[in-house]
């Protein structure tokens, strides 16, 4: 995941400065404060129209899984933290190692429907097979408020790349390809364990992505080319988060790095092979 530098003041200016969405919002936001819902009929504009300050602000990358589906935005879409219409019941694997209770509820985060910090813009396959109208909370919901004292008390397991107080890269680390909690308990082990779990971010083809990046990573390494290695680590790259954490390991460990190194290869040796 990636974190999102932007200030909350700084995202509002730029999204308020889009007319499509200053001309609508105010008047779609009444209606769903009158209907006490998600009242919008028709809401494609207002997503198209501040989808590319996201885009922008997120640097082409998906938020979730950092990859760049493509320039032009067709690929992505503008995602609900909290979603907006209803919120279904997520059913965690037996291998999370913590029990929780996620009853669905009909009704959404209505009051939130507009609320540019409740937006990120994130990939299809992220958006619809995986994040979809799931939002897992530890705590009683609060659904019918916009403010964020409140909505803090949720304690919500999907972490937020928009959220001043938490960088991601914090909450979860690599070890190679592979996503995993930095913290080994308690709340930020939940959140980070969840969410990898929730989004998918051990799934194939992101596993086979970051291998191919975590090749050149050492041979650049190997080589003394230190500064190709800093260049994949950069925030606007792909997969920077797993780069990063592969570089501090090439520093502390090349041993470790070198075996992490040999394995990615046996792993697209054998993508390669199968797609033969």
């Amino acid at each position: 995941m990636i974190r999102i530098t932007v200030s909350g003041p700084g995202i509002h200016d730029r999204v308020a400065a889009i007319s499509r969405w200053a001309n609508n919002v105010d008047d779609r936001t009444r209606q769903n404060f009158s209907a006490g819902r998600h009242a919008g009929p028709k809401d494609g504009d207002i997503w198209s129209a501040v989808k590319p300050v996201f885009l922008k602000i997120q640097q082409g990358k998906c938020c979730y899984c950092e990859r760049r589906p493509g320039e032009h935005g067709i690929e992505w879409a503008v995602e609900h933290y909290r979603p907006k219409g209803r919120v279904k019941s997520w059913l965690p694997p037996a291998s999370l190692k913590f029990r929780f209770k996620d009853k669905a509820v009909r009704g959404g985060y209505y009051l939130l429907a507009y609320d540019p910090l409740n937006y990120l813009a994130v990939c299809h396959t992220c958006n619809s097979i995986f994040k979809a109208e799931y939002f897992p909370v530890l705590r009683r919901r609060q659904m019918k408020t916009n403010d964020m004292a409140k909505l803090a008390g949720e304690q919500p397991l999907l972490i937020n790349p928009i959220h001043d107080a938490e960088d991601p890269e914090e909450l979860i680390d690599f070890l190679g390809p592979t996503p995993q909690p930095r913290i080994k308990e308690g709340p930020a082990y939940k959140r980070a364990r969840a969410t990898i779990e929730m989004l998918g971010l051990a799934r194939g083809d992101l596993m086979l992505e970051r291998s191919k990046i975590l090749i050149s990573l050492w041979e650049f390494w190997a080589s003394g080319k230190y500064n190709l290695v800093d260049l994949w680590c950069r925030a606007g790259m792909e997969h920077a988060g797993c780069s990063r954490a592969f570089r501090r390991l090439c520093q502390s460990d090349p041993a470790a790095a070198k075996a992490i190194y040999d394995r990615a290869l046996v792993m697209v040796e054998k993508s390669m092979l199968d797609s033969s």
